[in-house]
């Protein structure tokens, strides 16, 4: 198959997740391995990135962030401590405080909230745990989020 090269976008300083990888790498390569970290090469800014050390490969993932403000029945817009590593097209689960489903619209990194695509359910009070979950695939995840404004370029493919 045809080796790809992907924009993933370009560093905000803030996440560390960029993907997901398209196509979608197989679970096992031509060669019989599990596909992973090794079977990418990833640049930022032209600089090579070392599978292990630079970053790591994440399939399906996702975070939380435990709320510090109460956020009302019927908001949209909610304040969580921090927006790392929030993006557009995330869903939300917050033990039932949002729907089946909802998704994040936009995220605003220095008030620190972010907009869904529904009304709450019932009030988001301090302490309580929203879990945020990428659209489904692979993603590279660098272990520092210090890549700011600086474009990320993976090549994969190989060995499939």
């Amino acid at each position: 198959s045809n080796i790809t090269q992907q924009n993933l976008g370009t560093g905000d300083g803030i996440s560390s997740y960029y993907g997901p990888l398209t196509p979608t790498p197989p679970s096992i390569v031509a060669s019989g391995a599990t596909w992973g970290a090794q079977n990418i090469m990833v640049y930022v800014e032209n600089v090579y990135q070392i599978p292990g050390t630079n970053y790591t490969i994440s399939q399906n993932p996702s975070i939380t962030k435990t709320t510090t403000v109460a956020n009302n029945i019927g908001n949209t817009v909610i304040t969580v401590p921090d927006v790392a590593n929030i993006v557009a097209g995330q869903t939300v689960d917050a033990g039932g405080a949002f729907a089946s489903g909802t998704t994040i619209l936009s995220v605003n990194p220095i008030a620190n909230t972010f907009t869904v695509d529904q009304a709450l359910l019932v009030t988001i009070n301090p302490s309580t745990v929203i879990t945020f979950t990428y659209p489904a695939g692979y993603y590279v995840h660098f272990t520092s989020v210090s890549i700011y404004n600086k474009p990320i370029m993976a090549l994969h493919g190989f060995d499939q």
